[in-house]
This record gives structure tokens, C-alpha cells and sequence, in this order.
């Protein structure tokens, strides 16, 4: 049997997992502006401190935590504790960012739901294939569309990590999530069209 089959997946999505949910806390970094163990925007945050309606004057070189461009002074910068300062370029990239804040918040457990509970069913699966000594084919077949549905819901959910935000920006962060999606669907798709040139 070609352990391939099982393995190139399984680690692909361990790597992608362990990317995807590396708390900084254990590296004794300040924790993330758009981590999510917080189920606070930062704004509702700021509020708490009483600093939401001061304007902060945006020193040269700080750029959009959206899409990376040059953060523009006349722009409200969020405060929150513990993870420094937001800075944006326009209200549209405060909005978005915003907006992708409260998302990750609120589908982070189906998220790791789907993720998790694929991969557990695909190794259970192939796991009785193999016990009952089943054709390998219904084992390329089950790996294929566990590793599908993950890409999909990678493309749902662009969740990226912190660090990734940080480096690229979410807008970009998320483009990079999508594109990480759709190569799992190739590859998922790729399997079952092995077989068929067989």
C-alpha cells in the first residue's frame, strides 16, 4: 500500500494547523491586535480604557494593518491593551479590518470544527479500509475529499495567523489563505483523476 496517500495530506494539514493556531503567548510575545481569543472588536476594547476618542498622531514609517500601504495621521488609531497600536489608511481599511475581526471571532469554532473533524473522519475511515483489508482505491477516494473540503473551507474562512497579518496585512493575509484553499482542492481533486488514468 502506498502510505503516500495518507501521510502527504496528513502532513499538509498539520503543517497548515499548526501555522494556523500557534499562540504567541508561549513565545512570550505581545499578544496579537487580530488574535482570537477574544471575542471583543478592538474597539469595544478601547472603550474600556476611555482612550477610543483621542487622536493619536501616526509616526512616519507605520503602515495599514489592512493592506499595508502608508497609515494616514487624520485616521483614529485603535489602542488596545496588551498588543499596541492599529493603524489604517482610510475608514474603508478600519471598517474591513473591523469586519474581519468580528468573523474570525465568530466562526473560529466551526472553522476548527470542520478542519479537526475532517481530518479525524478521513483517518478513521482509512483506518477501517485498511482493517477489512478494502480496495486502497476507496482510501484515495476518502483522502481526496477530506483534503477537498478542508480547501473549501479555507476559501470560506481565510483565516491566517497573527504573524501573517503583521507581515502582509489582512488583505493580503486572506488572499494568501484562499490561494492555500484552492491549492488543497486541486490537490484533493488530483487524486480521484489518478485513478482514473489507472
Amino acid at each position: 500500500m502506498d502510505w503516500t496517500i495518507v501521510l502527504l495530506p496528513l502532513g499538509v494539514l498539520a503543517m497548515f494547523m499548526l501555522l494556523a493556531y500557534t499562540d504567541q503567548k508561549s513565545s512570550g510575545k505581545p499578544h496579537s491586535p487580530l488574535s482570537t481569543d477574544s471575542a471583543e472588536t478592538s474597539e469595544d476594547q478601547v472603550c474600556k480604557t476611555g482612550t477610543s476618542n483621542r487622536k493619536e498622531q501616526v509616526a512616519p514609517g507605520h503602515k495599514c494593518v489592512y493592506c499595508k500601504r502608508i497609515a494616514d495621521e487624520n485616521i483614529l488609531v485603535d489602542l488596545v491593551i496588551g498588543s499596541g497600536e492599529l493603524h489604517y489608511c482610510s475608514e474603508t481599511c478600519k471598517y474591513e479590518t473591523k469586519k474581519h475581526i468580528e468573523a474570525v471571532n465568530k466562526h473560529k469554532g466551526l472553522f476548527l470544527g470542520l478542519t479537526l473533524g475532517t481530518t479525524l473522519a478521513m483517518v478513521l475511515v482509512n483506518g477501517l479500509i485498511i482493517a477489512f483489508n478494502l480496495r486502497t482505491q476507496l482510501m484515495t477516494l476518502t483522502t481526496s475529499g477530506a483534503v477537498a473540503i478542508i480547501g473549501i473551507a479555507i476559501i470560506i474562512f481565510p483565516f491566517s495567523t497573527p504573524q501573517t497579518v503583521q507581515w502582509l496585512g489582512v488583505k493580503n493575509a486572506k488572499a494568501v489563505a484562499r490561494i492555500l484553499g484552492l491549492l488543497l482542492i486541486v490537490l484533493g481533486l488530483s487524486f480521484p483523476l489518478s485513478l482514473i488514468r489507472l
